[in-house]
């Protein structure tokens, strides 16, 4: 992925694979299970060693702020991650599911979120 910034603060969750996600000047290797906030405004990128499954969002910063990246690589936290992972693929599958969500649900992701990848 080519260095580029946000106007939200991303969560970037990596499945599986490997390689490595620099923001600013801070690079973070991540493996299986892995898991980055990139704050608001923040260049990054990234380079993949294998090939890794991924997804994000991006939140808006009223919603959540951080001022430094954060990156969670250990296996300590493997199921919070995994479930944060699947968490976003709901969210997702419910965002683009015009026709299948609530109105007021679709109010909800609108507000908090500006984007989701997966």
């Amino acid at each position: 992925v080519l260095p580029h910034r946000h106007d939200g603060c991303e969560v970037i969750v990596y499945r599986d694979g490997s390689g490595a996600a620099t923001v600013g000047r801070e690079e973070f290797n991540y493996t299986e299970n892995s898991l980055l906030v990139v704050p608001e405004r923040s260049e990054h990128f990234e380079r993949t060693l294998s090939k890794t499954s991924v997804r994000s969002c991006i939140f808006r910063t009223d919603y959540l702020k951080v001022s430094e990246p954060i990156m969670i690589t250990s296996q300590k936290y493997a199921v919070l991650v995994q479930k944060i992972y699947d968490f976003l693929g709901d969210m997702a599958d419910l965002y683009f599911a015009k026709r299948r969500m609530p109105r007021r649900w679709k109010t909800v992701l609108r507000r908090c979120c500006i984007l989701f990848a997966i």
